[in-house]
């Protein structure tokens, strides 16, 4: 039963990145928490939300665009790591790696489908010209219904070949790979940082990145460290809109 409530919580929650509602609850830091929840392990959904999100915080579907699947890769990883009770940091990295090729399936598919849709629009035409407002709603509603299969589908198998996968997997792992994976999760935060990094920063902010960079060496309290933040963040403001 929970494999089945873990595809369909992909399939819904992936759904709204482009196809209805758009609410951001696609997003990994959203998506992952919410079936850690209903899963009974919210700490571990928070970890892959964050981490996920991180490494795919550049990744937007805007326009014709069809990046990899961060919603099926949080959501699942999370399922599969509840439900085999891995959820340990090299775990989770077993568990995402095994997920890839899913995860560009779901792309793929996705980009068929959205080739598919463009033919409803022609049908969508007639039918409004026909005054068949009725048969107009099921256009829409085909379309849509045709994402939310995919995600379903491909998640239910991705699901079901992890948790029958993934226990006889950890097993086989020599000490030195798992050694492996374990820096790899490690790595990922950074990674994800970089990646914000690499979004955000300009001449103007390299300062303060190693400003910040340099409070974190000298391990100073942390409330310290945001009531500094707030203070040059007030400053900026207010010097944006020229009163100092």
């Amino acid at each position: 039963m929970k494999f089945f409530l873990a595809a369909f919580v992909s399939a819904i929650t992936y759904i709204d990145a482009t196809a209805v509602g758009q609410t951001m609850i696609s997003r990994p830091i959203v998506s992952a928490p919410i079936i850690g929840l209903i899963f009974g392990d919210l700490q571990t959904g928070i970890l892959v939300g964050v981490l996920l999100e991180l490494l795919w915080i550049g990744t937007l579907p805007i326009g014709a665009t069809v990046p990899p699947e961060s919603t099926f890769a949080a959501v699942n990883t999370v399922a599969i790591a509840v439900l085999t009770g891995f959820t340990d940091i090299s775990s989770l990295v077993l568990i995402f790696i095994l997920l890839i090729p899913f995860v560009y399936l779901a792309s793929f598919l996705e980009d068929k489908i959205r080739s598919k849709n463009n033919r409803l629009t022609i049908m969508a035409e007639k039918v409004i010209e026909e005054g068949r407002l009725d048969k107009l709603v099921l256009l829409h509603f085909l379309g849509l219904s045709r994402f939310f299969i995919k995600t379903f589908v491909i998640s239910l198998i991705a699901v079901l070949i992890g948790y029958y996968s993934i226990p006889p997997i950890h097993q086989a792992l020599p000490q030195s790979l798992y050694n492996t994976l374990q820096i790899g999760g490690k790595i990922l935060p950074i990674l994800g940082v970089a990646v914000v990094i690499d979004l955000l920063i300009n001449k103007r902010n390299w300062f303060f990145l190693f400003l910040g960079f340099l409070l974190g060496l000298l391990k100073i309290n942390l409330w310290i460290l945001v009531i500094i933040s707030l203070i040059v963040i007030f400053y900026l403001l207010y010097k944006k809109e020229g009163r100092f």
